[in-house]
């Protein structure tokens, strides 16, 4: 859960409006190699057929609704769909998990799910597995978590 301690780092939140996510300017204070893992909670209105296309820098693990669905090893550049998989989305809430490892240089990703038309475009995205997750950080007790994720 967000703030929780992993090895001596916390869950925190990491929101981009850009489809590359880029973890070295927040993330790189540790050298190479290094790993970050990000989730994120998916709706799909409907049980779909899908394709999760990657484009990580450098390595990648995908889960999806704790299976493992995409392995990539070895060392390259983030590129669009470069890395896809079969997947199906439940109808509901689905939770997608990335591992993303990097070996020097740059340090990101892309992450998208696709059908035969391209990128699919009706799918809700939560920080939560209930959704119901607002752009609202208010941080109303002090505490340096935003109120959607501070359980106290």
């Amino acid at each position: 859960s967000f703030g929780e301690l992993v090895d001596g780092f916390p869950w925190t939140i990491f929101i981009s409006d850009k489809a590359h996510v880029n973890f070295a300017p927040d993330y790189a204070v540790v050298d190479p190699p290094r790993e970050v893992y990000s989730a994120v909670w998916v709706y799909s209105a409907t049980e779909r057929v899908a394709t999760l296309g990657l484009g990580p820098d450098d390595g990648a693990r995908a889960w999806l609704n704790g299976e493992v669905v995409l392995e990539v090893s070895g060392c390259q550049g983030v590129v669009v769909d470069k890395f896809t998989a079969p997947v199906v989305l439940n109808g509901g809430w689905n939770r997608l998990l990335l591992k993303i490892y990097d070996q020097g240089g740059g340090w990101g990703t892309y992450a998208r799910f696709l059908d035969n038309d391209g990128p699919i475009t009706d799918l809700e995205l939560s920080l939560s597995p209930g959704g119901g997750w607002a752009f609202d950080q208010t941080d109303s007790d002090g505490d340096g978590k935003g109120d959607v994720c501070d359980e106290d």
